[in-house]
């Protein structure tokens, strides 16, 4: 059995390399998450960690992983939007421990959902 070419071996390490990354990313952005008090922050850590699951599924699945991309794209739009009228709701500010009177808003953000939903489907 011969040995396998440089070339062949590099793109083999380069996608150990990339899955290794990959991997680190998901277990440190993930939990890092939780130790946040910014809301748009938060929402950015989660993203990095979703970019670390698409891009091991890229590995042997291109296709869900450019599903699994745009259907995350589309809600994180979504959940960008929202976090927007909770920032501006409590006026602009941006910690989340100043959010404890945010139920007051609560039925917007259900109107709002709703009215999404409906242009959706």
């Amino acid at each position: 059995m011969a040995a396998p070419t440089p070339f062949s071996a590099l793109v083999h390490s380069s996608s150990l390399v990339t899955a290794v990354l990959s991997v680190i990313t998901i277990f440190i952005a993930g939990p890092g998450a939780n130790f946040e008090y910014e809301l748009k922050k938060i929402i950015a850590l989660s993203t990095l960690s979703q970019l670390g699951l698409i891009s091991i599924l890229f590995i042997g699945y291109p296709i869900l992983a450019f599903f699994h991309l745009s259907t995350h794209a589309f809600f994180k739009v979504l959940l960008f939007l929202c976090a927007g009228l909770m920032i501006h709701g409590i006026s602009d500010s941006q910690d989340i421990r100043l959010y404890c009177y945010i139920y007051i808003y609560i039925y917007i953000y259900i109107y709002i959902y709703i009215y999404i939903y409906i242009i959706i489907w």
